[in-house]
């Protein structure tokens, strides 16, 4: 042991005193003014309060410092004891149970396990929360609370904690590092439990889609390595990019949907860890099929035959007309109207609505003007590049006994003698009706 034994000439400093730094031997240099008590206060005492205690002498800081009366310091007795720096490492892992073992601290410093209570050995950390203790009676270095290593080391690649073994009489201190090592004690998660993925039926192969990734906060060797879609014809992953920790998951579209198959579709996505044994988080991938205006109206029939009463009156409902589209929103509602193949004579006697496809008699309606009537409707959807479809309609106006007969005196004879024979002409006369059939019929 080297020791140094200072001693203050009194009086000393002066008012103005002047501290000192050693140099070695009896020999020192004035350093730096205090012009007051409370300057050597603030110089003396931390000197005081700390090394003096921690050594295995008996000494007395004593001085006087007066603002009118010279200073005055007695004796100052430094022993500078040489320091024993050795330097260790242990590794646990982490989650480890209070007492655990983390290493034979006397035996690796080689202490002396039965002066351990005299020398007031202690552990002092880099950190305000102490993890570990050392147990007096084995001189074991042990596990004192939970070491949760995503805790400790949040946003650390490697975690460690320095530690300082403080021992006194004399004084030693020992750097010891514990290097804390990862277990899989984590799960992937997903930042969301469930996820809605749009996908349009008119999106191409290939096509990318994306959602978040799940996170492991575990170390890299036991985060996410691998994710795993449940089976389906239309969705993949890409399995070319690294899977560890992406920020973003990339699903590729290997066969393009149809809503009016299938509207919507529940996947499973399942993010696994490379821990032994393995972990893994889900989430669920509510696929919802957007509409593409791919489909057509349809009628019921391409060609409709309806027959009509000649007398029905205006506003009378001739047919109601159904085309249907499978597709969705705008793109499967339809609007009717006459084609321009529909001659305007047609268009004066018959009325169309665009929405409902009804068709009314507009005009009066004569089966001795006109006993049927053609006309060539379209359909089309309100989506874009709406495709429009068509049909015919035939309507049979069926006549009914709204004329009367017409007699009609064509000529008359010479005046008839009064032996006329029999079957002799008197006059010719002719009777016509409009009306058909038996309507038009004489007894």
């Amino acid at each position: 042991m080297k020791s140094d034994v200072v001693v203050f000439p009194g009086p000393f400093p002066p008012v103005d005193g002047e501290l000192i730094s050693i140099n070695g031997g009896d020999t020192f240099n004035r350093t730096q003014t205090l012009p007051n008590k409370e300057e050597t206060d603030r110089f003396l005492q931390p000197i005081c309060k700390f090394c003096l205690p921690a050594m295995a002498v008996t000494a007395r800081c004593c001085y006087s410092v007066n603002e009118n009366v010279p200073f005055s310091l007695y004796f100052v007795i430094f022993i500078l004891s040489s320091l024993t720096n050795a330097q260790i490492r242990y590794s646990i892992p982490e989650e480890l149970e209070n007492g655990a073992l983390v290493g034979d601290i006397v035996r690796d410093l080689g202490l002396d396990l039965s002066k351990l209570s005299t020398r007031r050995v202690r552990i002092t950390s880099d950190s305000g929360r102490r993890y570990f203790t050392i147990n007096h009676k084995t001189g074991k270095l042990v596990v004192s609370d939970r070491i949760d290593r995503e805790t400790v080391c949040e946003f650390s690649g490697t975690c460690s904690r320095n530690l300082e073994v403080v021992l006194e009489n004399p004084l030693e201190v020992h750097n010891v590092e514990v290097d804390i090592l990862d277990v899989n004690d984590n799960a992937p998660q997903f930042p969301r439990d469930e996820y809605q993925l749009e996908v349009s039926e008119s999106a191409l192969t290939g096509s990318r889609f994306h959602i978040e990734g799940a996170q492991d906060a575990d170390d890299v060797s036991n985060s996410v390595k691998q994710y795993r879609l449940s089976p389906n014809d239309h969705l993949t992953l890409d399995s070319i990019k690294p899977f560890s920790n992406n920020k973003q998951i990339e699903f590729i579209l290997k066969k393009p949907f149809d809503r009016e198959q299938k509207p919507s579709h529940q996947l499973i996505l399942t993010a696994m860890d490379g821990g032994t044994p393995q972990r893994t988080g889900t989430a669920k991938i509510n696929v919802r099929i957007l509409d593409a205006n791919d489909n057509v109206p349809a009628f019921d029939i391409s060609v409709y035959k309806v027959k009509l009463y000649e007398n029905s009156p205006k506003g009378a409902l001739v047919i109601k007309l159904n085309a249907t589209d499978p597709d969705e929103g705008s793109n499967g509602e339809v609007f009717y109207s006459f084609s321009s193949y529909t001659p305007e004579r047609v268009r004066q006697m018959f009325s169309m609505d665009t929405e409902t496809g009804e068709i009314r008699v507009k005009n009066n309606i004569d089966y001795e003007e006109t006993n049927s009537y053609e006309m060539y409707i379209q359909a089309m959807d309100k989506g874009p590049a709406a495709v429009a479809v068509h049909c015919k309609v035939v309507v049979e106006v069926l006549d009914v006994n709204d004329n009367i007969p017409e007699i009609i005196l064509s000529s008359l004879s010479s005046p008839v003698r009064e032996d006329a024979r029999a079957d002799t002409v008197v006059a010719l006369i002719s009777v016509n009706d409009r009306d058909s059939g038996k309507i038009n019929s004489f007894p």
